[in-house]
């Protein structure tokens, strides 16, 4: 029992000088010390060294500082990276370097693992983190990942090559898009892989094949001059044959662009599963003069992430594309003009001049056989002397003017136009009556000429 209470004693003993060296250890106020690790960023052979900071009067802030310790961790990795297929592509587009070290320093961060929280420490107002990440561990797991981007880059190159052989040139350009995703934060590593029998390099032969798929499409058009009759029933669709290796492409989206009047907005065209691609008559735009149409696959279409991938946008948008244009020669219609009145033959020689002058400034033709005629105007007045006052005489006009298509059972009215009334005044009832019906005419004409060009679009 003696020896129990020895023991108790001594135990008693101990734990007070413990306490009281604790004691004497503890600082002489609250403040915790500041460790060297945040005065001065550490440097360990064989680690990358991230701190990180952030004020603990945000939320998140733990999540913060270990962000930004893991920022400063993937900066000296990506000091290290060098690709020569970034490289080689920087002399088609000098953007590309730039978009490249922005997406793989976020992709490294995102994929770092293995780090580890050495320390941490807040003075009250600010949250400090200490991560460190053994190079030879990162050096393992990026094998292990390069070797598992290798093997998945090389299943979508597969599946490409079987899809074009089917003619799916959208689906193959999507699919070498999707090869290369893997790859990207290895760029500057060895990416060499056995495929189909030999060792290609995995990015190089992604780009190749790329390249040569855009430059290998054919785009025909079945006419190098299209010569579009407006205003006509027989207005013809503009069509265009994609191929490669003499095979019809399908489902490939093309974009049509007007080279001499660029703000033309054209809708998707799709090829069928001919491989044409069709611009439907009602989808050509007007012009009263002629232009050219030029014709590429469009390639943000069929690979739709492009929009949102700034390095891979500028990666593929650096590729040669095959291009084709072909002009576009408009013919107005030609109108047979017939006039019918109660006046004479000059009154109604001049309402059908007036009317034809306007016409004939934008373009239109006139023809005095109706089967050679895609149009008919008639034109119809009647004037009415009025009275004659101090030596003033007046007339008054009334004016109808239709224009129809001509040859056609449908009788589809172009443009309409009807006066009624219009006064004429001058020194003899024949020159009123000139006026009466110049006014007239003179009124119809720019009414009449915005319908009939409305009805051209």
């Amino acid at each position: 029992m003696n020896i129990l209470k020895s023991m108790h004693a001594i135990l008693i003993f101990i734990s007070l000088l413990f306490l009281m060296s604790c004691a004497s250890n503890s600082p002489s106020n609250s403040t915790p010390q500041l460790p060297s690790w945040v005065l001065q960023q550490p440097v360990t052979p064989g680690f990358y060294i991230g701190i990180g900071s952030a004020s603990r009067a945000n939320d998140g802030y733990l999540e913060t500082a270990q962000q930004n310790a893991l920022s400063q961790i993937s900066t000296q990795i990506m000091v290290n990276i060098k690709s020569d297929v970034v490289s080689s592509l920087i002399e088609n587009n000098e953007g590309i370097a730039e978009s490249y070290q922005s997406k793989l320093k976020s992709s490294t961060q995102a994929d770092l693992e293995g780090y580890t929280l050495v320390d941490s420490w807040s003075d009250g107002q600010t949250q400090y983190v200490y991560y460190q990440l053994s190079k030879a561990l990162y050096a393992e797991i990026q094998a292990r990942k390069r070797s598992e981007a290798i093997v998945k880059s090389t299943g979508f190159i597969n599946i490409s090559q079987n899809e074009l052989s089917k003619g799916n040139i959208a689906v193959s350009l999507h699919s070498l898009y999707q090869a290369f995703l893997p790859i990207i934060p290895y760029l500057g590593e060895n990416l060499t892989s056995r495929f189909n029998g030999q060792n290609i390099s995995v990015a190089n032969e992604i780009i190749r094949l790329s390249q040569q798929a855009l430059v290998d499409i054919s785009l025909t058009p079945t006419q190098e001059r299209f010569v579009l009759k407006l205003g006509s029933d027989s207005l013809q669709n503009i069509t265009i044959n994609a191929s490669l290796n003499k095979k019809p492409l399908t489902n490939v989206p093309l974009i049509f662009t007007n080279i001499d009047q660029p703000e033309t907005i054209f809708p998707p065209i799709m090829t069928n599963s001919d491989g044409i691609g069709t611009l439907a008559k009602n989808q050509i735009p007007v012009s009263l003069s002629d232009y050219t149409i030029q014709v590429q696959a469009d390639l943000n279409a069929m690979i739709p992430e492009l929009a949102d991938d700034i390095f891979m946008n500028k990666v593929f948008g650096s590729f040669a594309k095959a291009t084709t244009s072909f002009q576009v020669a408009t013919v107005l219609p030609v109108i047979n003009v017939r006039v019918k009145s109660n006046s004479t033959k000059a009154l109604e020689t001049i309402a059908s001049a007036r009317l034809q002058e306007a016409l004939a400034e934008k373009g239109f033709r006139f023809s005095d056989d109706i089967n050679k005629s895609d149009w008919v105007m008639k034109i119809e007045f009647n004037i009415t002397d009025g009275s004659n006052y101090k030596n003033l005489y007046t007339a008054f006009a009334d004016v109808s003017v239709n224009i129809n298509q001509a040859n056609t059972t449908s009788d589809k009215t172009v443009g309409a136009m009807s006066l009624t009334h219009i006064k004429g005044i001058d020194l003899d009832f024949e020159k009123a009556r000139q006026k009466s019906l110049i006014a007239a005419t003179d009124k119809a004409k720019s009414a009449l000429l915005a319908q009939v060009m409305e009805s051209l679009k």
